[in-house]
């Protein structure tokens, strides 16, 4: 490994370890959580059901209380609304983006323009 590379990950490492701890490690605690019967009052008893939760008789794709259909339980139901949600809030978010770029941009054009002028050494600087 050449010195450049070293110095890389000597740069990187705080950011990872800081992406682990906030990122990585409530991911894998969620996961973790979702194959056990955990109560969110007492965390410590909770025991290992594996997809019980997911196939069991109460669980996810297999509870008999759904008797139209996964997509009209709560959780199908949960499901649509955030991917409508998503969808119309990217939308607006990437439309207002575009549309409002040349008012912000107009604003800075002359700052730019000055910027470049009296970064190459131009004497009126």
């Amino acid at each position: 490994m050449n010195p450049k590379t070293k110095t890389a990950w000597l740069y990187l490492s705080p950011m990872l370890l800081v992406l682990i701890v906030v990122a990585l490690w409530p991911l894998g605690r969620t996961i973790w959580f979702s194959l056990t019967d955990a109560n969110i009052n007492d965390l410590d008893a909770a025991k290992f059901v594996g997809l019980e939760n997911y196939f069991g008789e109460y669980g996810l794709f297999a509870n008999p209380n759904y008797t139209d259909g996964f997509w009209e339980s709560d959780w199908g139901i949960s499901i649509i609304n955030t991917l409508k949600f998503s969808v119309v809030s990217v939308t607006i978010e990437t439309l207002l983006g575009l549309t409002s770029q040349p008012f912000v941009f107009h604003h800075f054009v002359d700052e730019i323009r000055q910027f470049e002028i009296c970064g190459r050494g131009y004497p009126h600087c």
